[in-house]
C-alpha cells in the first residue's frame, strides 16, 4: 500500500544553462533581469567553463508559464544554448503534483522504458549530468528510492531534493516553444501517469492518450515529428 500525499497545484521551476552572445556577461544578466525581474535569478554553474550560467526561474503553474511564455523570446538574440554541448535544461516539479508513490514510481518508470522516445523529446541523450537509470523495469526499486529519497543527483530524474522531483534530461534552449514544450510534456505524463496502469506505462499508450488532448499545443506541435520519424533540431 502506498502512501498519499496531500494533493495541490503543480508548480515548475525551470534551471537553463545559456551562454552569453555577443555581449558581456554582465550585460547579459541586466538584459535577463530586465526581462524577467524577480521571476528569476541567476546562479554560476560549474559545468560552463566559458562564461556560462544559470536562470533560475521561482516555481510557477503551467497557466502562468503559457501565458507568459513570450517573455522568453527575445533571449535568442544575446544568449545560446542549444548548441552548446553542456547546456542542459533542468525542470523541478513540485512533490505534492504526485497522489502518491505509485503515481511517481509510474512517472519515473517512463522515463526508465521509454529512452528512445524521451530523447526525442528532450532533444539530446543521456550524459554524465542527467543519467539513465539503472533500474529500467523494476517498479519495486523505484518505489523504495522514492521512500529513501535516494540516488544520484545527477541522475535523469533526482529524488535528493526535499520538495521538488528534478527533471534533468533536456538540452538548454532560448526558444519559447521548445521551453513550453518541456513543462507540458511533464505535466501531461503526471496526468496520464494518475490513472495509466502499469502495464500502459510506455510510448504507444502514451501517444494514444495525446492524440485525444486539445491543450498542450506547443508538446502536440513538436510531436508531428515523431509520428513523421524526424528529429527536431530546433533550439
Amino acid at each position: 500500500k502506498t502512501r498519499s500525499r496531500s494533493y495541490k497545484l503543480t508548480y515548475y521551476g525551470l534551471e537553463n544553462e545559456i551562454l552569453p552572445y555577443k555581449i558581456e556577461r554582465n550585460e547579459c544578466a541586466q538584459n535577463l533581469v530586465q526581462i524577467f525581474d524577480n521571476f528569476a535569478y541567476y546562479k554560476e554553474d560549474g559545468s560552463l567553463s566559458d562564461g556560462g550560467f544559470e536562470i533560475v526561474t521561482h516555481p510557477a503553474t503551467l497557466d502562468y508559464w503559457e501565458q507568459n511564455i513570450e517573455k522568453w523570446q527575445t533571449l535568442k538574440e544575446f544568449c545560446r544554448s542549444y548548441k552548446h554541448p553542456k547546456c542542459g535544461l533542468h525542470i523541478h516539479i513540485s512533490k505534492t503534483a504526485f497522489m502518491d508513490e505509485l503515481h511517481l514510481c509510474k512517472f519515473i518508470l517512463f522515463f526508465a522504458k521509454c529512452q528512445d522516445f524521451i530523447e526525442f523529446i528532450a532533444q539530446r541523450s543521456h550524459n554524465s549530468y542527467c543519467k539513465a537509470e539503472e533500474y529500467r523495469d523494476d517498479p519495486g526499486i523505484i518505489t523504495t528510492k522514492i521512500q529513501k529519497g535516494s540516488g544520484d543527483r545527477y541522475d535523469c530524474i533526482n529524488l535528493t531534493n526535499e520538495k521538488t522531483v528534478e527533471v534533468r534530461v533536456f538540452k538548454g534552449n532560448t526558444l519559447p516553444e521548445r521551453i513550453l514544450k518541456n513543462i507540458q510534456f511533464c505535466d501531461s505524463l503526471i496526468e496520464y501517469c494518475k490513472t495509466a496502469k502499469l502495464g500502459r506505462i510506455n510510448t504507444k499508450c502514451y501517444l494514444e492518450y495525446m492524440a485525444e488532448k486539445r491543450k498542450y499545443k506547443c508538446l502536440r506541435d513538436y510531436l508531428t515529428n515523431w509520428s513523421k520519424g524526424l528529429d527536431d533540431q530546433q533550439g
